[in-house]
């Protein structure tokens, strides 16, 4: 594998495991105060700190343009990201956050293989095949086992 593959690989496995790790805080703050309020809450601190880095790193990066459409898919990505935050934070009530994540997982590749095949979010084009779909298949059953639960 090239060293770029492995990167990227161990990236997504260390984002995953952020994505744990911040679930269980979002879980607990939404039994505390409420889902909503546990989203909203995460979103603005999640904000403030990005202001932070943004202050300290824009001028490594002069001469930047940003889009008009680069804003608005921005802005479109951070509002998902407040409701998925919510969300996240109401389903881990009931289904724990083992469940959830994997419901997560599947919900996000039943969206991106399609996204994957048009070439939407700007690399190449990847093709829907029937491995692929096998994988999906694959985490259709995992979430139904994650559900099951001895008494």
């Amino acid at each position: 594998m090239k060293n770029e593959l492995l990167i990227a690989l161990a990236t997504a496995i260390f984002a995953g495991i952020l994505i744990g790790i911040q679930a269980t805080f979002i879980s607990r703050g939404g039994a505390a105060i409420g889902d909503t309020r546990s989203g909203m809450l995460t979103t603005v601190l999640g904000a403030g700190f990005a202001i932070l880095v943004l202050a300290v790193t824009w001028r490594q990066s002069s001469g930047v343009e940003i889009g008009r459409a680069t804003w608005i898919g921005l802005l479109v990505a951070g509002i998902l990201g407040t409701i998925i935050l919510s969300s996240i934070s109401f389903a881990t009530q009931s289904l724990g956050i083992t469940t959830t994540l994997a419901t997560l997982l599947l919900g996000q590749m039943l969206v991106t293989v399609f996204v994957d095949h048009r070439g939407l979010a700007g690399g190449e084009s990847i093709p829907v095949t029937w491995v692929r779909l096998g994988g999906i298949l694959l985490l259709f059953a995992g979430v139904y086992l994650t559900l099951w639960r001895q008494p």
